[in-house]
């Protein structure tokens, strides 16, 4: 099985790209950024994932919104998101998600729920901190239906072109998981990172090109059950 993702964003912050949507990262952006990303998770079972969004700045403050669908034709997973961050001190930023769920499928009522995540973050010459807690409260339709997990990355810039970055993820899965990725840039237009998971036999190699106002990733990373194959497109609207 193959995972194919394309994603089209709106401003030059990787965090975009992550699989978690850290809130505290907002204010990274300085212009206005629209976005999407699209996954195919399963094409035998037409298993896809979509998502929208934008940010904006209302009075210096980033607002993020967003829109998450994932599932097939009987069963469907969306997510409403409303995202915010602060600045607490000139290194540390703060920010929150709200999120309303919605799960649909044929023959059973709509399952709706809300849920928070907390960001934060801390910024150093040499170095970066994050944390983030999704749905520190165990938000649910049923039991343990929506993920709940607690992640930990820190990078560290060897120079201006080489950075280590370790990430720790404890969730409600029986095992946590820990990945270490190295990522070499050159003079602000080409970037390569090697990831190698620390706890699991499992490792991945992302290509990234920037020509501003766009930047294009490759990223191709082993799975138990599946191997990840991405294609990335970043627009600055206001660049150029």
């Amino acid at each position: 099985m193959v995972l194919i993702n394309f994603y089209c964003l709106g401003q030059n912050n990787e965090f975009l790209f992550k699989d978690f949507n850290n809130p505290a990262l907002l204010k990274q952006i300085n212009t206005p950024a629209l976005y999407t990303k699209h996954s195919i998770i399963n094409h035998d079972f037409g298993i896809k994932a979509h998502k929208i969004g934008a940010v904006i700045k209302f009075r210096r403050q980033p607002i993020q919104g967003s829109y998450h669908q994932y599932g097939y034709t009987k069963y469907k997973e969306q997510k409403f998101t409303l995202s915010t961050a602060q600045k607490i001190s000139s290194k540390i930023n703060f920010g929150l998600n709200l999120n309303l769920h919605r799960a649909t499928s044929p023959g059973f009522q709509k399952q709706y729920t809300v849920s928070f995540d907390l960001g934060w973050n801390y910024v150093n010459k040499h170095y970066e901190v994050e944390l983030f807690i999704e749905n520190p409260f165990n938000s649910s339709y049923v039991k343990n239906d929506i993920t709940s997990r607690l992640i930990l990355c820190g990078r560290y810039h060897w120079n201006v072109n080489l950075t280590s970055i370790l990430q720790a993820e404890e969730s409600l899965a029986p095992n946590s998981h820990v990945q270490h990725e190295l990522k070499y840039s050159y003079e602000n237009s080409f970037n390569m990172s090697i990831i190698h998971a620390l706890t699991i036999s499992q490792y991945g190699i992302k290509i990234g090109y920037i020509k501003e106002p766009f930047e294009f990733y490759t990223s191709y990373k082993t799975h138990a059950w599946a191997n990840r194959i991405g294609l990335s497109l970043i627009y600055h609207p206001t660049n150029g």
